[in-house]
């Protein structure tokens, strides 16, 4: 049995390393820059956080902030998010592998979304969540994704939107080196004797990690790419399906629903237009140390009718043409 990178969402988290975050079950003194060796971010503001829980109430330390259940997410088009589906759907777990998994009902009632470089100090500005759009099918290991359409658009000065790359094959196109961006703890260890997790938050604050290696993707379910876990005892091994691709040591709790990119284009993109998302950060594995050692990746290739009509319906409830968010679908 995997598990998800365990400081998570008690009702969509429970198994393998999932990367979104609640309060830590511990938090050391440890104090290091990350995504794993990230360093802070304040210009890639298309990555944004989600709150699933409440705000801090007024009169108490960080006000205003997301209490707990924090994900990250990408703004794709003014008004509408990209992010993981169990960072606000529970799962059903029903069978013994992780993949066996199967999405329940979506966690509410309200969801927030902030561009603001924290969810848990400073004053984030919040957006709510007017619909939540998940892919027709509901498998863990390869329908990770969900689009939630705001209740009101971001201004441009505010976050320039990312782009989403929907007709690459990862597996017969792999980039060399990938970039994360995202919101999740800076420091996770794994007991691998009691399963308990030790972290250390980094306030949740937006980070940026470059030269990332891509490691593996597949189209052949009977040929996967095989992941050292050492969170799935005995095997101490995952097989990884089709519907995810496997990245370097880099994500942990809290980066669930974070954009991954393509290192070759990311900056010269941010320059001249805008980055291209390929996937959505999922889950993780563990090393033999109990850090986690790769990021498993949701793929768009195999869900582009999905996005296509995402961008279409945040456009016709941001009051626009309904093809008026298609660009966002790029080629690169």
């Amino acid at each position: 049995m995997t598990r998800f990178h365990i400081t998570a969402l008690i009702a969509a988290c429970s198994v393998l390393a999932s990367a979104c975050a609640s309060t830590p079950e511990s938090e050391t003194t440890q104090t290091n820059d990350a995504l794993i060796n990230g360093q802070l971010d304040s210009a890639h503001k298309f990555d944004v956080g989600i709150c699933a829980g409440a705000l801090v109430a007024p009169g108490l330390p960080n006000e205003g902030t997301c209490s707990r259940l924090r994900c990250s997410g990408t703004l794709i088009a003014p008004n509408l998010v990209l992010t993981a589906r169990h960072c606000v759907s529970a799962i059903d777990q029903a069978g013994p592998a992780f993949c066996d998994g199967r999405f329940g009902a979506a966690l509410g009632p309200t969801l927030r979304i902030t561009t603001s470089d924290s969810t848990r100090v400073g004053n984030p500005k919040w957006y709510t969540v007017k619909e939540q759009l998940f892919p027709a099918g509901n498998a863990l290991c390869s329908d990770d994704l969900a689009l939630l359409v705001l209740d009101a658009a971001v201004p441009a000065a505010e976050a320039r939107p990312a782009t989403v790359s929907l007709f690459r094959n990862v597996a017969n196109a792999p980039p060399r080196k990938t970039v994360v961006v995202g919101r999740g703890v800076i420091s996770e260890v794994l007991d691998l004797t009691t399963f308990a997790t030790t972290t250390v938050s980094g306030d949740f604050k937006r980070r940026i990690l470059r030269d990332i290696p891509f490691d593996c993707a597949t189209d052949d379910a009977t040929k996967p790419c095989v992941t050292e876990d050492y969170s799935s005892p005995p095997t101490n091994s995952f097989d990884s399906p089709p519907g995810y691709f496997v990245i370097g040591q880099s994500t942990t709790s809290g980066d669930s629903g974070s954009g991954v990119f393509d290192q070759r284009w990311f900056d010269l993109s941010f320059a001249i237009w805008r980055p291209a998302v390929l996937g959505v950060v999922s889950a993780g594995t563990y090393g033999s140390d109990g850090v986690p050692n790769h990021g498993l990746v949701t793929r768009l290739d195999g869900h582009r009718g999905y996005i296509l009509n995402g961008l279409r319906r945040a456009a016709i409830v941001n009051g626009r043409a309904a093809n008026a968010y298609d660009g966002q679908a790029v080629t690169e």
